[in-house]
């Protein structure tokens, strides 16, 4: 049966095959896109860990390297953020076993909801990835303040309704009734 090697880079992704169990397979050449490195020989391969590098190693089965290729452990964290704030940075470049940190900011008359991902915690609005080991995204939302706004009509007459929840930037209207007999002095708030 066949054996091959071939080292393809898409995107900035390594994509490594290792050929023979049986079948026929098709040989790579130079001519395919991305192909780095091809090899038709019996082979096999060594990965070690160093640190935030995998060190891939193809050897021939004469112990002869094929080629040595250093990958950084490094993955991409997104953040995403809903209406009413925003979340910085955008993404980080974060190594395996490694944390990173956000920071959460709430638009004016808007509160942090809830941030999660990553399994990581928010402390004020600093969110704090869990370690890192692949891509994940964080997603940060915000919720619009509200306020109650309460009345108080003293003698002589009535304000209704009595109090109204109002969202930030928001208005609202009261109806201002006196007693028979009496007119409207004077409203404020």
């Amino acid at each position: 049966h066949n054996h091959y090697y071939a080292r393809g880079v898409v995107d900035g992704v390594q994509h490594l095959t290792l050929g023979g169990g049986g079948g026929p397979l098709v040989t790579p050449s130079s001519g395919q896109p991305n192909i780095v490195k091809y090899d038709k020989s019996n082979h096999h391969a060594e990965i070690d860990i160093n640190g935030n590098t995998m060190i891939f190693t193809a050897r021939r089965s004469d112990g002869s390297v094929i080629e040595s290729v250093n990958i950084p452990l490094t993955f991409t964290v997104t953040a995403t953020a809903g209406s009413g704030g925003s979340i910085s940075p955008a993404s980080r470049l974060v190594s395996y076993g490694s944390t990173t940190t956000f920071t959460v900011t709430s638009n004016t008359g808007y509160s942090i909801g809830m941030v999660s991902g990553c399994s990581g915690t928010l402390s004020s609005n600093t969110f704090t990835t869990d370690v890192i080991t692949g891509a994940c995204t964080v997603t940060a939302s915000f919720t619009q303040n509200q306020y109650t706004v309460s009345t108080n009509a003293g003698t002589d007459g009535t304000i209704s309704p009595a109090s109204r929840l109002v969202s930030h930037g928001s208005t609202t209207n009261f109806t201002v009734t006196p007693d028979t007999g009496y007119s409207i002095g004077m409203v404020s708030g």
